[in-house]
């Protein structure tokens, strides 16, 4: 995924001082003692840029988990037919680490 610019609004405690709140493009706030952090913001349009990308992750690794299971129920079906022979030689580990 691609990084947000963020805009960032100065934390709450900034609104007694004479200026009030300010917006920065950086986060020029140190710790405040109070406890108060400046507040993140992104465009809407960003925000929305990246949930589409995340859903889009999402539904990739989805496929990618229901082959999975579905290879491993392959291996099992070969395991089965194997019937105590040895069906692999080299890949016998491999099988065997797929269907524990």
């Amino acid at each position: 995924m691609s990084e947000p610019k963020i805009i960032y609004l100065g934390p709450a405690c900034e609104a007694a001082t004479g200026d009030g709140r300010t917006w920065a493009e950086d986060n020029p706030w140190p710790d405040c003692e109070c406890g108060h952090r400046p507040v993140q913001y992104v465009l809407g349009e960003t925000f929305d840029r990246m949930k589409a990308e995340r859903d889009a992750l999402q539904l990739r690794l989805n496929a990618a988990d229901q082959r999975i299971d579905e290879l491993r129920e392959l291996l099992r079906d070969v395991h089965k037919s194997c019937k105590g022979e040895k069906c692999y030689t080299n890949e016998e580990f491999w099988v065997e680490a797929a269907i524990t």
